[in-house]
């Protein structure tokens, strides 16, 4: 976890600084640090317990469902931000 996370972390904020909107981009890259953060350390608490108590396939796969769930919601949520988009767009169109 170490390589990959001292590979990927910087990265991602890098990336992050590029693409969101500059006027929100402060708070919007402290709060994905503190929710990174925040998920290593409750990693260890909430599935070390499970790992324990049942394996560690089982902790894998509760990781694995939980991952696929966040995908589908932020698919979805980006669906709705499109149209709503769109809508903002066509809208202005009309004003013009």
């Amino acid at each position: 976890m170490g390589i990959t996370q001292a590979l990927l972390y910087p990265t991602i904020t890098t990336y992050l600084s590029f693409v969101l909107p500059s006027s929100n981009r402060n708070v919007l890259i402290g709060l994905f640090i503190a929710m990174a953060d925040l998920g290593v350390s409750m990693g260890g608490v909430v599935m070390g317990p499970i790992a324990d108590y049942f394996s560690y396939s089982v902790m894998y796969m509760i990781c694995a469902v939980l991952s696929m769930a966040m995908v589908i919601v932020a698919y979805e949520r980006r669906g709705s931000l499109v149209a709503s988009s769109n809508n903002l767009a066509k809208e202005s169109e009309g004003d013009v």
